[in-house]
């Protein structure tokens, strides 16, 4: 889902929420039904292109979605978080000098590493987990040797 702000006049906005329609992602599911629950209803749909995917948008008035817009903006990060992490902690497996975890990565199934990996996502996913790159967006700073550890003890 992207979400995309523009700016009307008198400090008011309309809030697009843009759903691919053909790849869904992870949080689109929990952002429809936080707002179902609300029964927060979009003041129109559409179905478009938008960066060259089928799209469904849902637009909003920005006082009518008001503080919600921050849950949704967290439901998202939280889901970018998961993703980056599922995508660093089998990177961080096999980096350093552990020849036992190494071993380990190479032996076992992609089921069972699949499944450990999601156990330490849920471990890991923690504020201190994330900082800021040089260019100000977030990024992993978990070392391997944290990770090796834990993923040793999940053994």
């Amino acid at each position: 889902m992207i979400i995309r702000v523009e700016p009307k006049e008198f400090f008011m906005s309309t809030i697009y929420l843009i759903f691919d329609r053909q790849q869904s992602e992870p949080e689109d599911e929990e952002v429809k039904r936080y707002l179902a629950e609300r029964q927060l209803e979009p003041k129109r749909t559409f179905e478009t292109t938008y960066q060259e995917r089928d799209s469904e948008v849902w637009q909003f008035g920005g006082c009518y979605l008001g503080k919600h817009l921050d849950v949704i903006v967290d439901i998202q990060r939280k889901h970018l978080e998961e993703e980056m992490l599922a995508h660093e902690i089998p990177r961080l497996l096999k980096e350093g000098e552990d020849v036992e975890v190494h071993r380990a990565v190479g032996e076992l199934s992609a089921c069972r590493m699949q499944e450990l990996v999601h156990l330490l996502v849920k471990e890991f996913h923690q504020e201190s987990s994330f900082g800021s790159d040089a260019e100000g967006g977030v990024k992993v700073t978990l070392g391997p040797t944290v990770v090796q550890q834990r993923f040793k003890e999940l053994l």
